[in-house]
Order: structure tokens, then C-alpha cells, then sequence
């Protein structure tokens, strides 16, 4: 009888003991995973202004080559040379452009595996991970909604040139008389009005 006595002590003891892990382990999952909703909104936010300063760095120079585009096409001398070497510069232009944000957007190295977790922890571990991931999904949801809410503002903030851009490319490929230097000045300001939503929707993004 004792020893039957003993066996269901120890059952009932275990079984304490595992429901008292299971419970300290959700509550600290909890617990992170409202402690880190903050370092995860700024990280974001840290990558959202990377990617923009990446593409603001790349933007005068693709603005210019495709500005010197213009120009070679409607006003360098019909000579085949002159031409080509215009594109080129254009085209390199363009080359450099993308260099510039490629590089700015290197990421870091990846961080190291982490280690296995102990075979007995691994049953508490994964409670805390469900824990966790129940408590973080609506706080990821908010952080995504005021991302959303960012880029939108960055791009109406940017979204004026741009049809401004759009309608002066019309307007100088439909009405303007054809003399050549006049629908380069056209192109050239609509590239110009383009380039400065593009830089106002990409700063914006930065802050």
C-alpha cells in the first residue's frame, strides 16, 4: 500500500510540477512578447529607412541618365558616335545609380543557429512558443497596419509631382510644338517633377 501510495504522491507531485512550469513559461512568453512589440516596431522602422536612404542615394543618378536620354535623343547632332557615346553615359549613369542602392541595401550576415534545446525543456519550450506567437499576433497586426498607414502618407506625399510629372510628359509629347529643344525641356522637367515625388514620398518614408 505504501508503495502504491508513494507511486501516486510522485504522479500528483510531477503532475504539479509540470502544470507550475507550463504556467511560468507562458507568462514570460507573454511577458517577452509584450516587451518586444516595441524593439520590433523600430527595427522596422530601421529597415523601412534604410531601404528609402538606399533608393534616395540611387535616385539622382538614375534621374540624370535618364535626363541625358532625353537630351542625346532630341537634341545631339545626327552622328552615330555622339549618340552612342551619350547613351553609354546615360546608361552608366543608370548603372551607377543601382550600384549605390544595391550597396547601401547589403544586409548583415545572418546571426548563428541557435542550440538545440534540452529533450526535457522541449515540451515547455513549445507551449511557451504558442503562448507567445497567440500573444504577439495582434500586436504584429498593429505594427503592420501603421507601416501600411506610413507608406500610404509617404506616397500621397509624393503622389502630386508625380502626376504632375505624368501630365507634363503628355502634354509635351502631344502639344508642344515640334522643335526639339522645347520637347527636351519638356522631358527634362517632367523627369525633374517625377524625381522630386519620388524624393518627398522617399524621405517621408525615412522619418
Amino acid at each position: 500500500m505504501e508503495t502504491l501510495e508513494s507511486v501516486r504522491l510522485a504522479k500528483m507531485s510531477s503532475s504539479m510540477g509540470d502544470s507550475i512550469f507550463s504556467s511560468l513559461f507562458k507568462d514570460l512568453a507573454k511577458k517577452v512578447s509584450r516587451e518586444a512589440a516595441p524593439q520590433v516596431s523600430q527595427v522596422i522602422a530601421e529597415e523601412r529607412a534604410r531601404i528609402a536612404d538606399a533608393l534616395l542615394k540611387s535616385l539622382p543618378f538614375t534621374a540624370g541618365g535618364a535626363a541625358l536620354a532625353v537630351l542625346v535623343a532630341e537634341l545631339a547632332p545626327p552622328i552615330t558616335a555622339l549618340k552612342v557615346a551619350g547613351y553609354l553615359v546615360s546608361v552608366g549613369l543608370g548603372g551607377i545609380g543601382t550600384w549605390r542602392a544595391l550597396s547601401a541595401l547589403k544586409t548583415a550576415p545572418a546571426a548563428p543557429p541557435a542550440a538545440p534545446a534540452p529533450t526535457g525543456l522541449k515540451q515547455y519550450i513549445d507551449e511557451a512558443v504558442k503562448a507567445a506567437t497567440d500573444e504577439a499576433e495582434p500586436r504584429a497586426l498593429k505594427i503592420l497596419q501603421d507601416e501600411k498607414a506610413k507608406l500610404i502618407a509617404a506616397l500621397k506625399a509624393g503622389l502630386p509631382w508625380a502626376a504632375g510629372a505624368g501630365i507634363l510628359a503628355v502634354a509635351t509629347a502631344l502639344f508642344m510644338p515640334d522643335i526639339r529643344p522645347l520637347k527636351a525641356a519638356g522631358y527634362v522637367l517632367s523627369i525633374g517633377a517625377g524625381t522630386a515625388g519620388a524624393w518627398i514620398a522617399l524621405d517621408r518614408m525615412k522619418s
